[in-house]
């Protein structure tokens, strides 16, 4: 049986910093309780710094990069 998502949650960051900043302040047991509802999927739009690369590493959220930057 196939389910459709529950829930959409849409966060936009300042920069990279921003987002690392974010994460530090979920802790473990914060985000355990999260995925522990079912299936979560991540996805991150943009140009991350280094740092935000390096700890995106292997991870489960998808990047997207844009095409061509203006």
């Amino acid at each position: 049986m196939t389910t459709s998502p529950k829930a959409i949650v849409l966060q936009r960051y300042k920069d990279s910093d921003a987002l690392i900043e974010h994460l530090a302040h979920i802790g473990e047991d914060v985000m355990a309780a999260i995925t522990a509802t079912g299936s979560v999927f991540g996805e991150t739009l943009g140009e991350p710094s280094a740092e935000l690369r390096a700890k995106m590493k292997g991870g489960p959220v998808r990047l997207f990069t844009p095409f061509m930057s203006m």
